[in-house]
């Protein structure tokens, strides 16, 4: 007997390959060009930007015109299509994901940007492991949709069934996400403007509220009470 198998796919986001596509192809190389002005290392930096950025426009546009899939998935199987590259593996050769998050400082200790990516760790490379990401932006996705999407693959990958409400359907889709619930920590139903530190400030203050207010002493036993005896052990004969 044949066993179905469900293939789920995610796919970029059009509008955001467009724009990123624009953004690399322009921003860039001219990002590279003040970086060998620069001079020392900058010169290094700003060949790799007007190299590299050209690249990678020429993928987005590639994956624009083309098929525009970026993970399909199974039971069985995923396969993660990069900006160059296509990778189809078992999920017994992947061996975590994750939501990796790199933040950009200005001179070297400003955070001014963050850039949250999808991140595979699968079996391979130099070190027994290597790496795949993909940009959550150019997937259509905020934090929480790739939170969820993190938390569907890792179903796959332990073999779980598949949730339907946490996926989409078709090239062309965008990732769905579970429906708004409620904060764990008050109970409160999440709106578009959930902020999860701030609840978790909230919560804080209110446990160290808590924690600093005096308890009350322990009320006496009533008169007539049995009491148990301290001791353990055999009762002597």
């Amino acid at each position: 007997m044949r066993v179905k198998v469900d293939m789920h796919t995610i796919a970029y986001d059009r509008s955001r390959l467009v724009t990123g596509s624009l953004f690399t192809l322009i921003f860039c190389p001219i990002l590279g060009l003040f970086c060998c002005a620069v001079g020392g290392l900058g010169i290094l930096v700003g060949i790799i930007l007007i190299i590299g950025g050209p690249l990678v426009a020429l993928g987005m546009i590639g994956k624009l015109v083309g098929d525009s899939t970026a993970i399909r998935y199974d039971q069985q199987t995923v396969t993660v299509f990069t900006t160059w590259k296509s990778h189809s593996l078992s999920w017994a050769d992947v061996r975590s994901v994750d939501i990796l998050v790199m933040t950009t400082h200005m001179y070297g200790f400003i955070p001014i940007k963050r850039t949250y990516f999808l991140d595979f760790k699968v079996k391979g490379g130099l070190l027994g492991t290597k790496k795949l990401r993909l940009p959550l932006k150019l997937l259509g996705l905020d934090k929480e949709a790739g939170a969820a999407l993190v938390a569907e693959l890792d179903r796959a990958r332990l073999g779980a069934p598949h949730l339907p409400l946490t996926s989409a359907y078709g090239a062309d889709a965008p990732f769905q996400t579970r429906p708004k619930g409620r904060d764990p920590l008050e109970g409160a139903p999440r709106d578009d403007g959930f902020d999860p530190d701030a609840v978790m400030a909230r919560y804080m203050a209110r446990r160290a509220q808590a924690a600093a207010q005096p308890q009350s002493a322990p009320q006496p036993a009533p008169q007539g009470a049995p009491t148990r005896a301290a001791g353990f052990g055999r009762k002597g004969l």
